[in-house]
């Protein structure tokens, strides 16, 4: 198999991924070859990563300087729900519930926003995080 070959079907396959697993943008994709074993090393230190990640903690008192920083900045959150704090349960993936003024839980954009600026303040790129929400 030529190296064109090979690259082309990396991006079909990668291509493929993203379609089927569209819900879960930042997916990491590793390439291994069990003929030569190209890529073992880079598949273990991927798990190895995922796995910190997933073991994640935060102290509360970070976790809701955090959280009250960003929502107090943001348009979203403005006159709507208020944040009163957060906990992170320890649970595997990372989860966490935020005790707001609502019955109801917060809309799917406002939790892609609050999950998006998780993984990029503590860089949690390539693992699930869940949020609910609860009524204080």
């Amino acid at each position: 198999i030529g190296k064109q070959e090979i690259k082309n079907f990396r991006k079909t396959t990668r291509d493929n991924i993203k379609n089927v697993f569209s819900f879960f943008k930042d997916i990491p994709i590793v390439f291994i070859s069990a003929k030569t074993g190209s890529g073992v090393g880079v598949l273990f230190k991927t798990i190895e990563n995922l796995w910190s990640k997933l073991h994640f903690e935060v102290s509360t008192s970070k976790l809701n300087s955090f959280f009250m920083g960003l929502t107090k900045n943001s348009p979203a959150f403005r006159g709507k729900t208020k944040l009163y704090y957060v906990v992170h349960t320890k649970q595997i993936p990372p989860t966490f519930i935020a005790f707001t003024n609502r019955k109801k839980p917060l809309e799917d954009r406002f939790k892609r926003f609050l999950v998006n600026q998780i993984k990029k303040k503590w860089d949690l790129s390539g693992i699930p995080i869940r949020i609910f929400t609860r009524k204080k």
